[in-house]
This record gives structure tokens, sequence and C-alpha cells, in this order.
């Protein structure tokens, strides 16, 4: 979860106190690779068990593993700090906030070695366009994919097939089916568009420019394109006849609604199965048992689109620093870590490598939890995320503002709503050193 507007302030704070928000630097040519040299890898908790795993493995190298928060900006401090005191830096760090690796690309930090310079160009390519997209800066990629969360539309078939709707295609049928949905079953809905659930599912995967970064000091932010508009004019009348929910996907009166099966499709992460319908109706005192009862389609293609986009909701990507003095272990470290076989059978979320999304979509296919097996779709939507946005620094601004004006007031003045959240956008751009355009 991303943290409040003031702890990314203070993160930002301490990070600026540093020096000027610049160009990030060039990969400083070949970088030294001394195999002797120990290296430090920071990890979230969630993946100690593979980094030890792979030190027990190469045993040739001393890889020091320290545990680290995955807090928004937490990473920044830390290396922030340690630059200023001239402590060592890490070798490499997962980021589960990848938003983080635009203050990590900027001046003073200059942080991250461009991979596409160290790994082979084949690995690279087997990421989807729009993961690697999001961390590329004139030409370079700092950042492999762990994980991705593209956006799919899930569905309760046996309600689809009692009621006797059809699943909708594009946006326009979507909203259609909320008018229909809240005339015929009022208290039900079609998902939550509350924070990153409506950005980042519905503006990203429409293309809307609000975090379209043309540099790591440039964006471009234009709520008036149809991008943004046509958003607008969908979930506007959903919000307002309570087909779409503005609670938050994990906000306890949500959760109930989950549990009590009230929620009958939602555009949402491909993690939303596992991490949410599944837990949070099946356990005990639920009176909705969602086994075999989801199933997963395309996402609806939004109007005057050939392709139908995805949008992503998480994910989590590394990072090796240009400083490591020994990148060939480093680079070793950081690619297996996203590419390896072993651990893509025990991932939880979609890989971005892939070859590890066959690996794990193996495994889907037969899982009980869904009406159909779901392969096909999930793979098709991680090979259309929309390359549009990026990892800015001001993203958690972004999303306060959002809830704020969208949210709040989108379903009486939805064009109003629009402009304040672009123009308060464009002053926190600024403000983390953009220069904005539109």
């Amino acid at each position: 979860m991303r943290t409040s507007k003031a702890a990314i302030a203070i993160a930002i704070g301490a990070f600026l106190a540093v020096g000027t928000v610049g160009c990030a630097a060039s990969s400083g040519g070949t970088p030294a690779s001394d195999p002797k040299a120990p290296i430090t890898v920071w990890v979230d908790a969630a993946r100690l068990p593979q980094a030890q795993a792979y030190a027990k493995a190469h045993p040739d190298v001393t890889i020091k593993i320290d545990v680290i928060s995955g807090a928004q900006n937490a990473n920044t401090q830390k290396i922030s700090l340690a630059k200023k005191a001239g402590t060592p830096l890490p070798d490499v760090v997962f980021l589960g906030s990848p938003d983080e690796i635009a203050n990590l690309t900027a001046n003073p930090l200059n942080f991250p070695l461009a991979l596409n310079t160290v790994v082979p160009k084949k690995v690279i390519d087997s990421f989807p366009q729009g993961v690697l997209a999001r961390c590329s800066y004139g030409g370079q990629v700092y950042c492999l994919g762990n994980d991705v969360g593209q956006t799919v539309l899930f569905y309760n078939k046996p309600l689809f097939d009692q009621w006797g709707y059809a699943v909708p295609k594009t946006f326009a049928e979507f909203e259609q089916l909320g008018a229909k949905l809240a005339a015929e079953h009022p208290g039900y809905n079609l998902g939550t568009v509350n924070g990153r659930y409506g950005v980042d599912a519905f503006f990203e995967s429409s293309g809307c420019p609000i975090l379209d970064t043309t540099s790591d000091t440039a964006v471009k932010i234009n709520v008036s394109s149809s991008k943004c508009t046509r958003v607008g004019d969908v979930i506007g009348p959903m919000i307002k006849n309570g087909s779409l929910s503005t609670l938050d996907l994990f906000d306890k009166t949500y959760d109930q609604q989950v549990a009590q099966g009230k929620v009958v499709a939602m555009v949402g992460a491909s993690w939303i199965g596992d991490f949410a319908f599944k837990p949070m109706t099946t356990n005990a005192g639920t009176s909705f048992d969602s086994t075999g009862k989801y199933a997963v389609a395309p996402m609806p293609t939004w109007s005057g689109e050939s392709t139908n986009w995805s949008g992503s909701v998480g994910g989590g990507i590394w990072v090796v620093s240009r400083t490591t003095k020994n990148s060939k272990a480093a680079v070793a470290f950081a690619q297996d870590m996203t590419t390896s076989p072993t651990i893509a059978k025990a991932q939880t979320t979609y890989p971005a490598y892939g070859p590890s999304a066959d690996i794990w979509l193996n495994a889907k296919a037969t899982d009980p939890w869904y009406a159909a097996d779901p392969s096909s779709v999930l793979k098709a939507a991680a090979s259309k995320i929309n390359p549009a946005e990026g990892y800015t620094r001001y993203v958690t601004q972004m999303l306060d503002s959002f809830n704020n004006t969208v949210i709040k007031n989108g379903a009486t003045d939805m064009s109003s709503a629009l402009t304040q959240w672009g123009q308060q956008t464009a002053d926190a751009a600024k403000s983390a050193g953009y220069t904005v355009s539109k």
C-alpha cells in the first residue's frame, strides 16, 4: 500500500535536501566487476527465502542480505542518507514501491545501473514492453520486473448467467451494464475506483496523460485529453448510480460486500483473485463461497481504441547500483530473482518475465477457485500494459488528489473534478522537480 501524502512529502524533502533533482546519469560505461568483491542486497521479507537460497547455491560469492521495508520511499531515504554519509551503498535493491525508481535515477543519487548494457537483449525483450518502459529514461532500462498487476475483468459467472448479463467487451457496454445492475439489483456493484484501483485500472489503461514521463525530469499532464475525459464519462454515471464503489478495496465495509457476494465484477489486477476475493470469501463467517464463481475476461476496450489496453496495479522491480564493485555478481543476482524457473513455481503473483509467467500459469490453469482457466486472458493482458504511464516522484500526491476531486465530486461534476485533479497533480509534479507540459 502507498503511504500518506505527509509521509511522502517528508521523504521527498529529505531526498531533495541532498541536492537538486536533475537528469539521470549514464551507466558510466562498463561497470566494475571484481569477482572477489562482496555484494549487499536489500530485499523485503517476502523475497528473503529466495535471496537466501541463491546465496547458498553460490558460495563463490559473498552475499550480505538485508531485509528492508517496502514502504514508499523507504529505500530512497536510506540510500540518500548513506550517500551523504559516505557509507557503502547496496549493490542490488528490490523496490516493492516501484515509483521509487524515479527518485533513484535522478540527481543527486544517480543510483541505478543501465541494465540493458549488461543483461542479454533476449532477456530484456522477454519482459512485457509496458513493464520496462516505466523505468526507462533516455533509451536506458534501469530495472528488471519482478511481478506485474496487469488488469483484467473479473466477473461472477453464475450470477451473469442467472441474470442474463453479457460480459462487456467495451467500456460503453461496461457502463450500460452498470446502469442495468443499479436498476435491477441495487446494492451490488462492478468493483471500486478508489485510489489506484481507479487511476491504475481505468485512467492508466486508457492512456490518460497524468503520469506520462518524457524523461526523468519532464512529464506531460493533460486531463482535458479525450483519453482522460472518456474515462470520466464512464465512471461518473456509475459512481452516481452506485454500480461503482468509491471505497478502498481493503476497506472493512467493502470487504463485507465482497464476502456477501455483492461484487458482481471488477476491473482489477491479476492478483485480485488470490489476494482479495479469495481470502475475503473463504474465511469463517462469510455468507458467500467464491470457489468456482469468478471467471476472468479480457479488458474492455476504450472508445476510439483498437487495442484493449491493460493498466497495471502493483508489481515490484529489481535495481542494480551503478557503483557496485562486482557488477557481474550483482546483475546475476537480480537476473536470477526475475528469471529463475524455481522462483516462478513458488511465486504468488504474476511474474513479469515471460518464460516465468508461463510456468506460473501452468498452476493457475487448474486452480479450482476460478470458474474457468484464466491463463490465456492473463497472459494476453500482460502484453498489453499501456506504456503511456511512467514511474514518478509525485504519485502519492496524485492519488490523494484523485480521491479528493474525482472520487469526491465526479458523480456531480466530473469535468470540474478532472480539471482540479490535473491542476493539483501538475503542482505536485513541479514541486517534485519536473517540467510539466501538455
